[in-house]
């Protein structure tokens, strides 16, 4: 069944404690939490006791190349802690997919990355960024590439809005890799501009996304919306398909 979380990475990095904003998305009827910028540093024990007092399970944590230079044993055992089994890489070098010989090579640093984690007992994900929209020589989008070169046990979040950007259709992306796909970011973009836009102000069919992912069974609709133009009440709207089930309602005139 899927599931509504939420990416934490969204909110002012000045609400402090984050154990508070676990509560707060919690109160509004989320169920699951991604994790970002915000995890490390804070203190376990509370993170942990806020998940355990809400009962919010961990959605995934993202991982970045810095992620890995320092105290990355005791980022592997927070984590554990807090429940985590998917790690999921964000902000790697995709801008230098060019060629075919770049997309090998990148996908092979992904694949060390995953096994490097995987020692540690987590999953790894991919999540695409619009710098993997580069047209290949062929025709072929270089993410399309990617992941096709890519081992079958490393996992793919789509962003739906970054799917968009680069030109490619995000239900079409799911429906072709749903086999890897357990995660999506659910936002929505307007490819011309390049400032956020309120859910359902922008171009990405995000009830095909949502019909889509519900068909292929994915596991958390991550909302990845803007909190200032939504609030936690309408994300959670979205991103638990609230707002597709309401308007395909009859009303009374009908």
């Amino acid at each position: 069944m899927t599931e509504p979380a939420i990416q934490l990475s969204q909110f002012d990095r000045s609400l402090d404690p984050l154990q508070d904003l676990l509560h707060e998305v919690s109160s509004a009827g989320f169920t699951g939490v991604e994790f970002f910028q915000r995890l490390p540093g804070s203190d376990p024990d509370l993170i942990l006791q806020s998940l355990e007092q809400t009962g919010l399970e961990t959605a995934g944590v993202h991982v970045w190349p810095g992620w890995f230079e320092h105290d990355t044993e005791e980022r592997f055992e927070l984590c554990t802690r807090i429940g985590c089994t998917r790690l999921i890489g964000s902000h790697f070098d995709e801008w230098t997919l060019a060629d075919e010989d770049s997309v090998v090579e990148f996908a092979a640093e992904l694949e060390s990355v995953a096994d490097f984690v995987g020692e540690h007992g987590f999953e790894f994900h991919y999540h695409n960024k619009g710098r993997a929209g580069r047209t290949l020589e062929n025709g072929q989008l270089a993410l399309e590439r990617l992941l096709e070169e890519l081992d079958n046990d490393i996992g793919f979040q789509l962003d739906a809005a970054h799917a968009i950007e680069i030109g490619a259709d995000p239900i079409e992306l799911l429906e072709r890799h749903a086999e890897r796909i357990d995660t999506i970011h659910f936002r929505d973009a307007v490819p011309s501009v390049d400032h956020a836009v309120a859910m359902g102000q922008g171009d990405v069919d995000l009830e095909g996304v949502y019909a889509a992912a519900a068909r292929a069974d994915v596991e958390w609709v991550v909302y990845e919306g803007n909190p200032r133009l939504d609030t936690l009440h309408s994300a959670l709207e979205w991103a638990r398909g609230d707002r597709f089930t309401r308007a395909s309602e009859p009303t009374l005139d009908e």
